[in-house]
């Protein structure tokens, strides 16, 4: 279902003029809430597969995560989809 929407979006920008599919994935995203104290290397290694990773979750983030990647409780942030994104199931009670 997500590569069917990263799809839809390079579609649209293949309309609007952007004929790299390259270019839809930099702006395809997810959102989601953090249920507990994390940081952008624990997300970055459970989205990613890679905790070196972490900066792309921080420039996606910039205002929300603090620059040292800490991530509060509750927190809404943008998970870029890039070649190594890993879908991640939704637990319940996460609100």
């Amino acid at each position: 279902m997500l590569k069917n929407n990263i799809l839809k979006i390079g579609v649209l920008l293949a309309i609007l003029g952007f004929n790299n599919f390259a270019i839809a994935k930099e702006f395809s995203w997810i959102n989601t809430r953090i249920p507990y104290n994390t940081t952008a290397k624990e997300l970055a290694e459970k989205y990613y597969g890679d905790a070196s990773d972490y900066k792309i979750i921080i420039e996606a983030n910039k205002g929300v995560i603090s620059k040292n990647g800490f991530v509060p409780k509750h927190t809404e942030i943008k998970i870029p989809v890039t070649e190594k994104f890993q879908d991640q199931p939704e637990v319940l009670g996460w609100n």
